[in-house]
């Protein structure tokens, strides 16, 4: 067997374990899993599917400018349905296709290493083997058939709904200024790359837990207020945090990781001026340094009793960077 068959089945494997993680995760089989984001953000409920809503709450809250009014109400119920289902559709549908073309391009070219009959169309007869337009030629060929046999696997329905739900988003995220028009577009970008990029970043849990949770956290202070570095920043070390805590559902050796990010998210409070805040958010950190004992006896119940203790400590943080004396 050559180096390029091993290379090729060991991307076989990695294609394989990344399908079972989406499938273990909430592969988006029901409409209900689909409208957030195909996947579960925390191992429990109600963070499960609460999450990306509570991180707009929280985004909203960071930025200042909240108040009780009519207005900024029907803001909020927007940027929830924008946030949540619309957002989550083209979420779900992005990792449905990149899921499915990974593992089909994957047993394409394994197939055709085998057994010898190239899988992919062949090199324009002008193009040097070995030559850029050679492999640009092979790249296309290959993308192209990929995609036909991942959208064969499973015919349009999430390429209907991803496009349906763009357009809903995009209309929804005009209403409530430009940059949430701005940030829309970015999401949707991303979703879009990663369904057409074969790459181990567009398989990453990172990408698919910490990048929604960013984006409704910035979606949520850009309808209130103009984004600030402070506010992007503990978002997005909260929401690492977020995945690193999910990720520790399946391998103890996160929590120092989930830890650290949230110890990031307290400095920057601190630089802000805001002690108090970032005492109490270290105080109810500590919580899941003293029950961690559970996650060798009983995993679940750990996540359970940090639950609360997550959700308020993320919402007085967001209330601290948007605290004005």
């Amino acid at each position: 067997m050559s180096v390029g068959d091993s290379e090729e089945r060991a991307h076989l494997a990695q294609a394989r374990v990344s399908s079972s993680t989406e499938l273990e995760w909430g592969d988006p089989g029901s409409f209900s899993d689909r409208l957030m984001y195909g996947q579960r953000f925390y191992p429990t409920v109600p963070l499960s599917w609460l999450a990306p809503l509570w991180f707009f709450a929280c985004g909203a809250a960071a930025s200042g400018g909240w108040a009780w009014t009519s207005g900024h109400v029907l803001r909020l119920l927007t940027g929830f349905l924008l946030a949540g289902p619309l957002l989550g559709l083209v979420w779900a549908a992005s990792t449905r296709l990149h899921s499915g073309r990974l593992l089909v391009g994957s047993v394409a070219t394994v197939a055709s290493a085998n057994d010898g009959t190239p899988g992919t169309l062949r090199a324009l007869p002008y193009t040097l083997p070995g030559s850029p337009g050679h492999r640009l030629m092979f790249w296309l060929s290959e993308t192209s058939h990929s995609w036909r046999q991942a959208l064969a696997r499973q015919p349009g329905r999430p390429v209907l709904e991803g496009v349906v739900a763009s357009v809903f988003a995009l209309t929804l995220a005009a209403q409530t200024g430009r940059q949430s028009l701005a940030l829309t577009a970015v999401f949707l970008c991303t979703a879009l790359v990663r369904a057409l990029v074969r790459g181990r970043w567009a398989s990453s849990q990172l990408l698919s837990l910490a990048f929604p949770l960013l984006a409704a956290w910035l979606l949520g202070h850009a309808a209130y207020g103009n984004l600030s570095p402070f506010s992007t920043f503990v978002a997005l070390c909260l929401a690492i945090a977020m995945h690193c805590l999910s990720a520790l559902y399946r391998q103890a050796t996160w929590s120092s990781q989930g830890l650290l990010w949230q110890g990031l998210a307290v400095a920057s409070l601190i630089l802000l001026g805001q002690p108090v805040a970032a005492a109490a958010t270290a105080l109810l950190a500590t919580c899941q340094v003293l029950l961690s004992p559970l996650l060798q006896t009983a995993r679940k119940s750990y996540f359970r009793a940090i639950q609360s203790q997550l959700l308020l400590s993320t919402f007085l943080t967001a209330l601290a960077l948007g605290y004005r004396p």
